[in-house]
């Protein structure tokens, strides 16, 4: 088992002086991933800030839970207004 372990270890070590040969490829698609999440962030400014689907249900659910079922009352807001 230590044999198997330091063999492993001589392993990992020579390939770990091996390039990666698709490191162009991968700065340029981060280059360009950059870009472009900056152009989306220039359009956001002003905006208001995307909601995903579970936080979009979220909100729907929030708020129909805060309106009356039917044959229920609304309170009169006008009473509590001074």
């Amino acid at each position: 088992m230590l044999e198997e372990i330091k063999k492993n270890i001589a392993i990992t070590e020579k390939q770990l002086l091996i390039p990666f040969d698709r490191e162009d490829e991968l700065n340029q698609k981060e280059a360009r991933l950059a870009e472009l999440n900056a152009k989306l962030n220039l359009d956001k400014k002003d905006e208001a800030p995307v909601l995903d689907e579970n936080e979009e249900k979220k909100e729907k659910e929030a708020e129909t839970e805060n309106e009356p079922e039917n044959g229920e009352e609304q309170e009169d807001e006008s009473a509590y207004e001074r």
